[in-house]
């Protein structure tokens, strides 16, 4: 799943945004009713996949920038709780695990769910979705995501044909057209790095199927709606913050 910190950042809307649009959040539905309403074979993809646990990792990478924005908002100032609570329910994961998790039923209504089960819940796919989560969670730590895009660029440097693979997994799931490609380098190298020859072939030929396609495009299709609601919600937060400082 390639969405990183980028796909996050929000324009800053202009003062007047912030009086025209309420700041209440908007319902949901809990994510237990979501995966009651979920079927049973999308939810145990979306559980194989890792999912839970990588929307978990994006809500702390969240967090994290919008601690960020905050300090460039409030000048370095100490954030008023009012933010620091604003941020944790823009990027509450509960709440973002339920919204994906539609979404992502949604997107797969009418697909054949069975074959990308099958990959997921077994291997190779099961250790490529670990391997997901698990680099997400190292890349929390600056240190990490830096070395990542070192070893991506020797590796570049130096004609690596492993970054042959690398690139034929992003052909095949969009990444170029996405225009994501060259920021994911260094985190898609990172976490199919362990992964062998063999195990990448036939990662590239599951997405390369109708089911891996309609899987991927689904995928996209989830998480940018919710990533499009945090924008959102980021943009009147930082025009509410900013009127606030003009008053």
């Amino acid at each position: 799943m390639p969405v990183r910190p980028a796909l996050l950042l929000a324009l800053l809307a202009s003062p007047a945004l912030a009086q025209q649009v309420p700041a209440d959040p908007p319902v949901v539905t809990p994510p237990d009713e979501a995966a009651q309403a979920a079927p049973q074979d999308v939810l145990a993809l979306f559980d194989a996949m890792e999912l839970p646990g990588i929307i978990a990792v994006m809500a702390r990478e969240g967090e994290a920038y919008g601690a960020e924005l905050g300090g460039q908002l409030y000048q370095g100032e100490a954030l008023p709780d009012e933010w620091t609570a604003t941020v944790a329910g823009i990027y509450d994961a509960g709440r973002m695990e339920t919204e994906v998790l539609e979404d992502f039923a949604a997107a797969l209504r009418g697909e054949d769910v069975a074959p990308m089960l099958a990959f997921f819940a077994a291997e190779p796919g099961a250790t490529f979705a670990r391997l997901e989560l698990s680099a997400r969670e190292a890349m929390l730590d600056d240190d990490v995501e830096q070395m990542a895009k070192e070893a991506a660029a020797v590796a570049i440097g130096e004609g690596s044909p492993r970054l042959d693979l690398i690139r034929r997994y992003a052909e095949a799931n969009d990444l170029v057209e996405t225009n994501v490609v060259a920021a994911l380098n260094g985190n898609m190298a990172y976490y199919l790095g362990p992964a062998g020859d063999e195990d990448l072939e036939a990662l590239i030929a599951f997405s390369e199927t109708e089911a891996g396609q309609a899987l991927n495009q689904a995928v996209f299709a989830a998480f940018d709606e919710t990533f499009t609601g945090i924008s959102r919600a980021l943009g009147r937060a930082s025009a509410r913050a900013i009127t606030t400082e003009q008053l």
